[in-house]
């Protein structure tokens, strides 16, 4: 046993990030992940490293890039090129990312590794708006890699829309669970969707904060659940419906992220009014009616210098009622109708939906994601470290 080891990881599933203690706790254990691989050469070191900075900032500094490249060289761990290889792409250039991850090739890695890099060769591609070699390299990798072989990264992976043709819409009893009842007497309409358990650690805390909201909206919920919960105390609210449908999907989770993106469609093409897509743990702190006008078709959040499915983040997003704003919610139920399942997990499909449209559309958007803080508070964490945030912004 390496007790090291066991102390980092130990005081490390106890930071949340939330106080100075948790920033000197922070550096203490980086100094042991650092020493059990320098000293000890265990690549645990590494990968705790590369994952408990993950955890803290959200994404990978370049100052990772030669230490997991010191970790493949030594040891060839599966993770440490995946580290590495996200930690380029994040850090450098299209073509200098590539190059670099084309050199992992010459190392003495496995084979599973090296088909693992098509994925990260393919996000160079996209990054470059070839997305035939990026539908090509990913489909490289699930060719070659072994069929036990089910890595992480994977699972976004095998959502991706591979095909040069935008989505077309499909029968999918799935896409068909909800049909909103909402008129077009509001500024505007959100949409919000959850499964059980999301709604019961975050519902009181979302819906309390739509009395920030001092404009003229209505708010839709759609809860898929698999298990009894208690709306009644919500019943009388007028500007808040919410709807339950009962599901025992193993695949609920994605299937109500996806929910609200399939509902702002219906809701955009009956009423004609903007719509407001936004994750159920998170909570309104100012009223956002300013945020609506006719700028553009959408504001989305956005980040850069991350993988495809990262980059329009789905926590988060404006449509308003456009042409564009209607093609682009209409090629995302366009893709759910073709990619989702209920027998299989598919976390991160609602994010391969919003790169799907991208491709497919013109859409005039504006990142927000700068001062969207302003308007709305999305945490990050485990679900008590969120509770614990969310409910020092609403009491």
């Amino acid at each position: 046993m390496n007790n090291v080891y066991e102390m980092a990881q130990y005081i490390s599933s106890k930071l949340n990030f939330v106080s100075k203690d948790d920033d000197y706790l922070y550096k203490i254990v980086c100094d042991m992940y650092n020493h059990i691989w320098k000293e000890q050469k265990d690549i645990r070191g590494i990968l705790a490293l590369c994952a408990l900075h993950k955890r803290k900032f959200k994404t990978f500094n370049a100052d990772l890039i030669d230490l997991c490249y010191d970790g493949i060289v030594n040891n060839g761990h599966i993770d440490a090129v995946v580290y590495y290889c996200m930690a380029v792409i994040r850090n450098c250039s299209e073509d200098d990312a590539m190059n670099k991850i084309f050199s992992l090739f010459n190392l003495n890695i496995s084979d599973n590794a090296k088909s693992i890099l098509y994925i990260f060769i393919a996000c160079c591609y996209w990054k470059k708006y070839d997305y035939e070699n990026y539908i090509n390299n990913i489909n490289i990798f699930f060719s070659n890699k072994k069929e036990d072989f089910s890595p992480y990264i994977a699972i976004p992976t095998s959502s991706v829309w591979r095909s040069l043709n935008r989505p077309i819409q499909k029968e999918n009893k799935i896409c068909d669970m909800f049909y909103p009842n909402v008129d077009n007497n509001f500024d505007y309409i959100i949409s919000a969707s959850c499964d059980d358990k999301y709604f019961n650690a975050y519902g009181k805390y979302f819906i309390k904060s739509l009395n920030k909201l001092k404009s003229n909206f209505f708010c839709y919920i759609a809860i898929i659940a698999n298990e009894d919960i208690d709306i009644s105390e919500y019943n009388n609210i007028n500007n808040i419906k919410i709807d339950i449908l009962y599901n025992n999907s193993c695949n609920i989770g994605p299937i109500s992220s996806s929910i609200r993106y399939i509902n702002a469609f219906k809701i955009m093409e009956k009423t004609g009014r903007p719509v407001v897509v936004c994750d159920f743990d998170s909570v309104f702190i100012n009223d956002i009616i300013e945020l609506i006008d006719n700028r553009y078709d959408a504001k989305l959040r956005i980040l850069k210098n991350v993988l495809p499915w990262e980059t329009i983040t789905a926590g988060f997003s404006i449509f308003m009622p456009t042409i564009n704003s209607l093609k682009f919610l209409e090629i995302m139920t366009s893709y759910f109708s073709n990619i989702l399942v209920d027998n299989t997990k598919q976390w991160w499909v609602d994010q391969n939906a919003l790169e799907c449209a991208m491709r497919f559309t013109n859409i005039k958007y504006i990142n927000i994601i700068n001062n969207l803080n302003n308007y709305i508070f999305i945490p990050t964490g485990s679900m008590e470290t969120k509770k614990v945030l969310l409910n020092s912004k609403v009491n």
